[in-house]
């Protein structure tokens, strides 16, 4: 709650379009998370069930139902993009653990025959940066959520 109670969305422009607005937003959660790298694990391993931690959801709510999503959509919308988000921060947290413990990631012992597509990925790519990435991911997230047709929702699976 009181992570959440951080999440600043003053920030967001009520006159921009959705997909910026939706991407403004989900800065500010990132940045709040990121504020507070240790309680990372905690975020990741409970849900928001209390009106203090759904107080900073409810504008990104109106977003969602705004840009035309049903209401089941908008509940998948909403998950996706916390899960985006979490799994982002929860990867910055692993990575600062693993350079603070010295933990060195060994590929240059792939073999190339069995893994040809990632040798070349770390053969030929770069590592863009977690703000590239964060954007790169969060660009084709907002798009793909905005975007119609969407899948229909069988809320019997």
């Amino acid at each position: 709650e009181a992570i959440m109670a951080g999440v600043d969305l003053s920030a967001v422009d009520p006159g921009a379009p959705f997909a910026d607005r939706l991407k403004q937003a989900a800065r500010a959660y990132r940045a709040a998370f990121l504020a507070h790298p240790r309680a990372i694990p905690v975020l990741a391993s409970r849900s928001l069930r209390t009106a203090a931690a759904l107080r900073p959801v409810e504008p990104l709510l109106g977003i969602l139902f705004e840009a035309g999503l049903t209401a089941t959509e908008t509940v998948t919308a909403i998950d996706c993009l916390a899960q985006y988000i979490l799994g982002v921060c929860v990867g910055y947290y692993h990575h600062t653990v693993d350079e603070e413990t010295s933990v060195q990631r060994e590929f240059d012992e792939l073999d190339p025959a069995e893994f040809p597509n990632a040798n070349r990925m770390l053969a030929e790519g770069r590592y863009a940066g977690a703000e590239a990435e964060f954007e790169f991911g969060l660009d084709a997230l907002v798009r793909g959520l905005l975007s119609g047709p969407r899948t229909p929702l069988d809320a019997t699976s």
